[in-house]
This record gives C-alpha cells, structure tokens and sequence, in this order.
C-alpha cells in the first residue's frame, strides 16, 4: 500500500470517528446535557470485565492489531487477519456480557434502596449507562469486525 492511499485511508478514518462522536454527542444534546450521559463507573466496569478475558484467552494483541487493521495497517498475513477477527469478535461478546453483569449489579443495587426513592433514579440510569456504553462500544468494533472480514475475503480469493 502507497504512502498516499495510507495516508487517505487514515484521514477517512479520523473523520468518520469525528462525524461519530459528533452524531452521538448531537443525538444525546437533543433529548438531555451531555453530562447526564457520563458514568466512568460503567465504562470501567466494562472494560475490567472484559480486558482480563481477552488476555486469558490470548488474543488481547489479536484485538489491539484488528484495530490497526481497521486503520488501514493492511501488512499482515491471512492468518494473522483471522486471528484479530476472532479477537475483536469475541470482545463484542464480551462487552454485551459484561453490560449485562453491569445491569444486574446495578439492579441489586436498587433493590437494596427501595426504601429511599430519591436513590432509584441515579441507580436506574447507571444501569441503562452501562447498556448504553456497551452498545455504542460494539457500534464501533462491529464496522472493525467488518473491515478485517473484507479483508480477509479479499485475501482468500
């Protein structure tokens, strides 16, 4: 791949994540702040349930390469390809789960203060948060997923 066509590749790159976070950030402004959206308790949450299952599994470098795919690294090999699809696939399985144990963490929270109803909002929105994270996380891994299974199809023929 040219010096040029890479250079156009990350440049397509950059502003698509650009117009996504800008859609998003819109999106969310229309209907509440901004601010009503922030919860690093969830996105950590998500990311310390998902980060040690890759490294288990072996494919956290695997994953780390499928995004540099994405960013228009093409300089790998057919198996190598694979590999980083299995790895970034398995992450989108990981991120959903780990939403879900968020979610149920959450609602036993809930649980627990049903007797203050001043403390069941806040709780109710750090559970949809995590959902929410989980999917806008996975809204991007799944056009990665897509641009490595291309690849490989490409490859194989």
């Amino acid at each position: 791949m040219n010096t040029e066509r890479k250079r156009k590749s990350k440049l397509k790159h950059t502003l698509t994540i650009i117009f996504l976070m800008i859609s998003l950030i819109g999106i969310i402004s229309i209907s509440s702040r901004v601010t009503t959206f922030v919860d690093a308790p969830s996105l950590v949450l998500i990311i310390l349930l998902t980060c040690p299952i890759l490294i288990l599994a072996d494919s956290f470098g695997d994953f780390i390469r499928g995004y540099k795919i994405a960013a228009g690294n093409l300089e790998y090999t057919l198996k190598e390809l694979k590999a980083s699809k299995n790895a970034v696939d398995l992450c989108i399985k990981l991120v959903y789960i780990s939403s879900v144990i968020g979610v149920i963490t959450g609602f036993i929270s809930i649980l627990q203060y049903l007797d203050d109803p001043s403390s069941i909002g806040p709780s109710i929105a750090v559970c949809i948060l995590t959902i929410f994270y989980a999917f806008v996380i996975n809204l991007v891994q799944h056009g990665v997923s897509a641009k490595i299974a291309k690849e490989i199809i490409y490859r194989e023929q």
